[in-house]
């Protein structure tokens, strides 16, 4: 009469759970121990089932099949069984434990004991890839749905290869409906080098000459810095000993986001020769230079000679070490090159642009393309047009 009836499973199910002791669901071995207690019944224990052998009427694990047919007739029992005429092909539904056979079951479930929390999660609905362990951290991709992901009222999207962040439709690379603030902001004028908190709290103030101290300097003018956001990084640079031999670019590149931080600073030369002197200086950034120039003036009577283009490796500078940088000097393309600021972490052409002809309204524009090391300067055919401008600037009111 028992024969169909198996001896109490006590198994782990891995892939699977503990599903109510139905044994190893991802070995597909069910009974793998037992031992029977009870006197009468000692004749039919000390059974061994592996890899899924005929576990007294429950079905062929070995085919993932569960309990495909079975009547209990003793009477007794009859309120237990007569229960479980079951299909389970490839896991099936095993008691609400979720679909064995995608391998997810809780599709959602909030745990709400301190000590479980902390263990892992993850959910195929939205990306495989993610994974939240009790750190908070995560790893990986995250695929967002159709609406986004929604905090509350503020809402982060991605359509179309544009992030909206407070807007549902972004139509640019990154469209912002808040406020965006920075951690510090960096000024530098002739004079001085301060710096300030979001909320435009002092954080430090210095001269400029004693910024550039370092680099044996004590005449530091025209300075221009800006921020890399693909380096993450503040690039400074300025002009060092007017109408002297000793003239030359002093640049800097802070150590990391913070300019109140570590600074790697360089100076170079303006001209071996010791003709000519560097004045007004302009920079710029992409994916492989940190770009910058300088008028050149003849330290003899202060005659225009031509631009200065210095093209610096990089890499070579952002974690302070020996500065990689290529010279081009410029005598028949005009004055005042300016290097673009790109932003595009892939964009490997350096452009700058130059007024060309102020009657006709003409620019110019010059490409610095080829590998970090081996950079070359192209003055290229490129002459956007404008309407035409007056060259001279009106005279500033002057308080008497």
């Amino acid at each position: 009469m028992w024969s169909g009836v198996s001896n109490a499973v006590t198994a782990q199910a891995a892939h699977g759970e503990t599903a109510f002791g139905w044994g190893d669901h991802a070995g597909g071995g069910y009974l793998t121990n037992y031992t029977e207690s009870d006197p009468v019944w000692v004749s039919v224990s000390n059974t061994v089932m592996t890899q899924a052998a005929a576990a007294h009427g429950w079905g062929d694990h070995a085919t993932n099949d569960y309990l495909d047919s079975y009547t209990e007739t003793d009477p007794v029992w009859s309120g237990v069984s007569n229960a479980v005429t079951a299909q389970a092909a490839h896991g099936e539904s095993a008691h609400g434990w979720g679909d064995h056979g995608t391998n997810d079951y809780l599709t959602a479930f909030t745990e709400q004991d301190p000590v479980a929390a902390t263990s892992v999660w993850a959910h195929s609905q939205y990306a495989a890839a993610v994974l939240i362990d009790g750190s908070r951290a995560m790893t990986g991709a995250l695929t967002l749905p159709a609406d986004g992901l929604i905090l509350g009222t503020t809402q982060l999207v991605a359509t179309n290869g544009n992030i909206g962040i407070g807007t549902a439709n972004p139509t640019n690379a990154l469209a912002v409906n808040g406020t965006i603030k920075c951690k510090e902001v960096l000024v530098a004028l002739n004079g001085r080098v301060t710096i300030q908190d979001r909320d435009g709290n002092q954080l430090s103030d210095v001269t400029l000459n004693s910024f550039w101290s370092s680099l044996g300097v004590s005449d530091t003018f025209d300075p221009k810095v800006i921020y890399d956001p693909n380096s993450q990084r503040f690039l400074f640079v300025a002009c060092a000993q007017r109408r002297s031999a000793g003239s030359s670019m002093v640049f800097a590149v802070s150590a990391g986001t913070d300019p109140s931080g570590t600074w790697y600073k360089y100076r170079l030369d303006g001209d071996a020769s010791n003709l000519n002197w560097v004045d007004y200086p302009n920079i710029g950034v992409n994916n492989l230079w940190v770009t910058f120039t300088a008028n050149m003036f003849t330290i003899s009577g202060d005659s225009f000679a031509g631009v200065n283009v210095w093209a610096v490796d990089k890499s070579s500078v952002l974690s302070g070490g020996a500065l990689t940088s290529t010279l081009f000097f410029r005598t028949e393309d005009g004055g005042t090159h300016a290097p673009c600021l790109t932003y595009s972490p892939t964009e490997n052409t350096q452009y700058l642009v130059a007024r060309w002809n102020s009657i006709l309204g003409t620019l110019r524009i010059f490409t610095i393309t080829g590998t970090a090391g081996s950079p070359v300067f192209t003055a290229t055919s490129l002459y956007p047009k404008a309407a035409a401008w007056a060259n001279p600037l009106p005279d500033a009111p002057q308080k008497d």
